[in-house]
């Protein structure tokens, strides 16, 4: 059994959280923001905030490769998901005119996704963490740096643990960083020796803005203008909607 620290607890990394304990790890999950969901979604959709993700309410899909991981190993919160209101869509199915998808083939199933609010599905991911045997959810804890030991190779710095921002030091066999697109990681392993990372940025002058509407009677409106489903392939995208 390993001691695995995770940075960061949404929803992939509470469902990397639960894997991981499933196979007798110890995983302590280390969260900035303070608060956790409440026990229903509906009311998690209208009170829990997330002060890290500016996308927390918008509508996500979660692709074949992720949908066919919850029901191989998470079955219990795949029906979770389902019984919260989340979605499966499969394009193929469900959508594409046979004439521009060639029509179902087998295997096709492999595209099927699971899709709900972030805030929905975050909900029930960390109720599910929170319940597990050998899953510790620490809010409003934010990391400020790595330990480290003995390294095996000369100027490769090893990683033991982390420090947190209350200066408390948790020891870890393995640092898994999920905190996001922001992450200060690169900072961190430089405070321990690490040569700093190749990294390039550029702004690409792109901006999105989202707003939710609730259909007078509860039905789901209907599908216009689907977005390009992940099928092996790629596309462009005009962001204009040319």
């Amino acid at each position: 059994m390993a001691k695995i620290v995770v940075v960061g607890a949404g929803v992939v990394a509470l469902g990397t959280a639960l894997l991981l304990a499933g196979d007798g790890h110890q995983v302590t999950m280390l969260e900035r923001d303070p608060e956790g969901p409440p026990g229903d979604p509906a009311d998690a959709w209208q009170r829990w905030q997330r002060p890290g993700l500016n996308q927390f309410r918008m509508a996500h899909a979660f692709l074949g490769g992720f949908r066919a991981i919850v029901d191989t190993e998470l079955p219990a919160v795949g029906k979770a998901l389902e019984d919260a209101g989340a979605l499966r869509l499969n394009f193929i199915r469900h959508v594409l005119p046979a004439a521009a998808s060639g029509g179902w083939q087998d295997g096709d199933e492999r595209y099927e996704w699971l899709t709900g609010r972030r805030v929905l599905v975050e909900a029930v991911l960390a109720a599910a963490a929170e319940a597990a045997p050998g899953v510790d959810v620490r809010r409003a804890t934010a990391v400020s740096g790595l330990l480290s030991g003995p390294s095996a190779l000369t100027g490769v710095p090893h990683v033991t643990g982390v420090i947190t921002r209350a200066g408390e030091r948790i020891p870890a066999d393995l640092v898994v960083d999920m905190s996001g697109r922001r992450s200060p990681l690169p900072a961190w392993l430089q405070g321990i020796g690490a040569r700093p990372p190749d990294e390039e940025l550029e702004d690409s002058g792109f901006v999105y803005y989202g707003r939710h509407f609730r259909s007078a009677d509860g039905s789901m409106p209907v599908l216009l203008g689907p977005p390009p489903p992940a099928l092996g392939h790629h596309f462009l995208a005009d962001p204009a909607g040319g």
